[in-house]
């Protein structure tokens, strides 16, 4: 599995590998989502149509793109009420992402919801080049 649930008091969180910045982020996100819902059976359930979501933006570093990225989930389904399910990063380097995304409409009364993630921390996170690609770890404040 390319993450792994964190228990926290209080809080939840991820670990996340992967052979590279994109499918870190990816992953990461696959465990966001699936961490507010059933991303399989929000899947299954709903085949499309998908609306679109594009987000472009450039930090200063990886860790600090990562942060932003995870933020902008969190606003994607918190605002929007939008999961993401596809991905398709024009760019991705460890400052710059451009990405078009596919997503669905999240209804709570159609859709399962599990926890009501309030924000990204600061506490404990970290990304790291390891020697077979990257490693990252964040805590969701629920």
């Amino acid at each position: 599995m390319p993450y792994e649930i964190i228990e926290h008091t209080a809080d939840i969180g991820l670990k996340v590998w992967g052979k590279d910045l994109q499918f870190l982020f990816i992953d990461a996100a696959e465990g966001f989502f699936n961490l507010v819902t059933d991303l399989d059976a929000l899947r299954r359930s709903d085949p499309g149509p998908y609306h679109e979501v594009e987000m472009n933006f450039q930090e200063d570093n990886a860790e600090d793109l990562l942060m932003h990225w995870l933020q902008e989930l969190l606003f994607a389904f918190s605002v929007r009420h939008s999961v993401l399910v596809e991905y398709h990063f024009a760019t991705l380097t460890p400052m710059i992402l451009r990405l078009k995304a596919q997503a669905i409409r999240f209804d709570p009364s159609r859709h399962v919801s599990r926890h009501e993630i309030k924000a990204v921390t600061h506490h404990r996170f970290h990304l790291i080049k390891i020697r077979i690609g990257w490693e990252a770890e964040v805590i969701f404040d629920i």
